[in-house]
């Protein structure tokens, strides 16, 4: 869609293309008699519109007529005058403005009363009995720590409050002495466990030591032996057989130390190889 300005001018005929010079005066002629037959309609549309705009807002004072009405006045009024007998008075109705507010109130109609209200099923009262009265009754708040009013307590009232010591049965759970059976047998395995492997480490510890004294004395032995001339072993055999000897003893004994303390790591409790930081390194079977 294109848009103009309003002071532009749009050419959009066939008579605009052609140049004056072209243009018949018959032409011109005509365009003016166009131009009157479309004012004269304009004006009669125009004429039309308006009377029907001041039917539709005053449609009383169009076909208004005065109503006329004869009497004869009385002799005894002040305003009374002999030369007339009789008297004519025209009477019109006065027009309404359509655009005044409205002169009366328009109130609504009350709404009707509807559908009856849905029955609720009741059970028949029942008369009050002794026992439901007693139920009813609150005791009073009794308190050992505030009075502020000072009032005497009798004592009555304040063992029912506090509970006292002989009105409230003593109900002990047979859960606990569950419990501190299952402490105290867990405990005795646990010394148990403890004793065994502190047992078991020692036996340990003596047999690698009766083990090392062993050696320690054939080698003692065998060097007194050596010393007393009682084998007549070549030196260099000697050395290359006690070195090899020697090394056979020496990873004897590494293989025995690792077997060692392979079982104590395994032995130990999760509570120390997790202290240890064994469980994290792999130190732990």
């Amino acid at each position: 869609m294109v848009f103009y300005k309003s002071k532009k001018i749009v050419y959009s005929q066939y008579s605009d293309v052609i140049p004056i010079f072209a243009k018949d005066n018959s032409d011109s002629e005509d365009e003016e008699i166009n131009i009157q037959e479309k004012q004269k309609s304009i004006d009669k549309t125009t004429h039309e519109t308006k009377s029907a705009i001041d039917k539709i807002l005053n449609p009383n004072s169009i076909g208004a007529e005065y109503k006329f009405i004869r009497y004869k006045p009385s002799r005894n009024s002040g305003q009374f005058n002999l030369g007339a007998k009789q008297r004519f008075i025209g009477i019109m109705d006065k027009p309404s403005d359509v655009l005044d507010p409205p002169k009366f109130k328009h109130k609504k109609v009350p709404k009707g009363s509807g559908s009856p209200p849905v029955p609720v099923m009741r059970s028949p009262p029942r008369p009050v009995t002794a026992k439901d009265q007693h139920y009813w009754k609150i005791p009073p708040c009794v308190s050992n720590s505030k009075n502020p009013k000072g009032y005497i307590i009798p004592l009555q009232q304040r063992a029912v409050s506090d509970g006292g010591p002989g009105l409230n049965e003593v109900r002990v759970n047979g859960n606990f002495s569950k419990l501190s059976e299952a402490l105290y047998v867990a405990e005795q395995r646990s010394r148990e466990a403890v004793g065994m492997r502190s047992k078991v480490l020692k036996e340990t510890v003596m047999r690698e030591k009766e083990r090392n004294e062993a050696e320690l004395r054939e080698l003692a032995r065998r060097a007194r032996l050596e010393r007393g001339g009682g084998v007549s072993i070549n030196s260099n055999s000697d050395t290359k057989v006690g070195s090899l000897y020697r090394d056979g003893i020496r990873k004897e004994r590494k293989r025995e130390r690792k077997k060692v303390k392979r079982s104590r790591d395994c032995d130990r409790d999760v509570s120390e190889i997790v202290a240890l930081g064994m469980a994290r390194n792999g130190g732990a079977c």
